[in-house]
């Protein structure tokens, strides 16, 4: 089970950072944004983004989503 610590952790050891805004209603939006010339594997994209609604999943649910993204790694963005 991943909490907001682990994956603050994972991403201080990347040199990521998570930046977090409130959304509309029930919503909260999340960005996951990798270090200056990195992309994310999992998108080949700088950031990852997502929504967390508390009446469809857990936070532990959303944390472990955002955990698993994160380890599948960073590339160079020169390399793709």
């Amino acid at each position: 089970m991943a909490t907001k610590q682990k994956v603050n952790k994972a991403l201080q050891e990347l040199g990521a950072e998570l930046t977090q805004q409130a959304g509309k209603w029930n919503l909260d939006d999340f960005e996951v944004v990798a270090p200056e010339g990195k992309v994310w594997a999992g998108n080949f994209c700088e950031v990852l983004c997502y929504e967390y609604d508390k009446y469809i999943m857990t936070k532990a649910e959303f944390w472990d989503e955002v955990l698993t993204d994160i380890e599948q790694g960073l590339l160079d963005e020169d390399a793709i």
